[in-house]
């Protein structure tokens, strides 16, 4: 069809419309990226929180292993057991009845040849050249 003078007003009218018609298709694009950007945000956070959630309980745990031990020792060290045991250890008090051992340390002597370490084993090569090795040989 040939153009005519009024054919050039009609033009500027129909892309004005389907500019308008796509403005909005444009925010709503803009805001699902803008909530897909704060919901991405968010799972890193949560999944940052729940593995110092899980460091913390770890650090609990191992926290409370020690309290245990710390006072199961405390106990020991308030019983007559533990002052006889360091008496003897300490001092070389013995018991009526006892016949004192004295113990001497023996130094072993230096190997007259160095003892050699195997060499440590290579570290394997990175995943990418495994895989390039399996497929291109």
């Amino acid at each position: 069809m040939p153009r005519g003078i009024g054919s050039t007003k009609q033009q500027p009218a129909e892309e004005r419309k389907r500019r308008r018609i796509r403005l909005p298709y444009l925010l709503v694009a803009i805001l699902m990226a803008l909530f897909a950007f704060a919901f991405v945000n968010k799972l890193q956070e949560t999944r940052r929180l729940a593995a110092e959630k899980a460091a913390l309980q770890y650090q609990n745990l191992q926290t409370q292993q020690q309290n245990a031990d710390l006072q199961r020792a405390a106990r020991y060290e308030k019983s007559m057991g533990y002052i006889r045991d360091m008496g003897r250890a300490e001092f070389g008090y013995t018991a009526p009845g006892d016949i004192p051992i004295e113990v001497k340390p023996v130094t072993v002597p230096p190997h007259p040849h160095p003892v050699v370490l195997p060499a440590p084993a290579r570290p394997a090569p990175p995943v990418w050249q495994q895989w390039w090795q399996a497929f291109f040989g």
